[in-house]
């Protein structure tokens, strides 16, 4: 049992989240009181400044999407294209897909998990393998040859 430093409650150890950094390894304050901290700190900055928290969350969204691309950078395994913009990630088995890669706002460890079961095909390519895949049952080995 600890005592929360907000609510001064006695409280197992699994209702607070962890912290390396402190002795016992946990926060001080517990979970529902963090998130009423981090709820009430949102509110407030919104209140203060609601452009910096939009302008905060756009050049989050831009430096996910800069990091995905990346990865994007050999091109189309197929023609070659490099033009990022034009390249999606092909799932390679999709009974293992958990979520499509783009727009996805998971955390940089759950997403790179998910490109490592894709390829890359440019637009073009990617639709073309699915038609022949359908049509013709055409596997991706066939196709890159």
């Amino acid at each position: 049992m600890k005592q929360c430093a907000k609510c001064k409650l006695n409280k197992s150890f699994n209702e607070f989240n962890k912290n390396k950094s402190k002795k016992d390894g946990l926060q001080r304050i517990c979970k529902i009181c963090s998130r009423s901290e981090d709820r009430k700190s949102y509110l407030k900055s919104r209140e203060t400044n609601p452009q910096l928290r939009l302008n905060k969350n756009k050049e989050v969204l831009k430096r996910r999407k800069e990091w995905i691309n990346d990865f994007k950078k050999e091109g189309c395994l197929k023609c070659g294209e490099k033009r990022y913009h034009v390249l999606d990630f092909h799932h390679l088995n999709s009974n293992e897909k958990d979520f499509s890669i783009s727009g996805a706002s998971y955390s940089y460890k759950k997403l790179k998990q998910e490109i490592k079961k894709c390829i890359v095909l440019c637009s073009n390519c990617h639709r073309d393998f699915h038609y022949l895949e359908h049509n013709n049952n055409i596997t991706m080995e066939e196709y890159i040859k």
